[in-house]
């Protein structure tokens, strides 16, 4: 049980942590280095963790860019998300099922026109955009 929550916390700590930066791409902007961009795509290629990464900074590179087409990734409003615990709270490993308060949100419908499967497509845009 440890191993696994470990092992998740490794594989979407920075999904947390890019999420919590307010207006990413201009903090990341000559962060980067082009090997850094290259390296990380590549592994976006074989680790779904790591494309739901990309695809999070590809959508903040898109609101920063209007000619950039790809389809928004839908966040949820941080107020509607409810911490709120109930029942027994010291009962860490009970019963996992829990109701969610809000409505799930409705997917979004537009279609990526970037495709990221194209690789050499993907790192020209993260390099243009956070490479300087």
């Amino acid at each position: 049980m440890i191993k696994d929550c470990a092992e998740i916390t490794l594989k979407y700590l920075p999904h947390f942590v890019y999420s919590g930066i307010r207006d990413p791409i201009t903090k990341l902007r000559g962060q980067v280095t082009e090997q850094h961009v290259i390296d990380f795509v590549n592994r976006s290629a074989k680790e779904d963790h790591t494309q739901q990464l990309l695809r999070l900074i590809l959508d903040d590179i898109s609101r920063k860019n209007t000619t950039l087409n790809v389809a928004p990734v839908q966040s949820m409003d941080s107020d509607s998300i409810d911490f709120t615990l109930t029942g027994n709270e010291d009962d860490v490993y009970g019963d996992y099922d829990y109701e969610q308060s809000a409505p799930e949100p409705e997917p979004v419908q537009e279609t990526i026109t970037t495709n990221v499967n194209d690789l050499d497509a993907v790192i020209e845009i993260m390099k243009n955009a956070l490479c300087v």
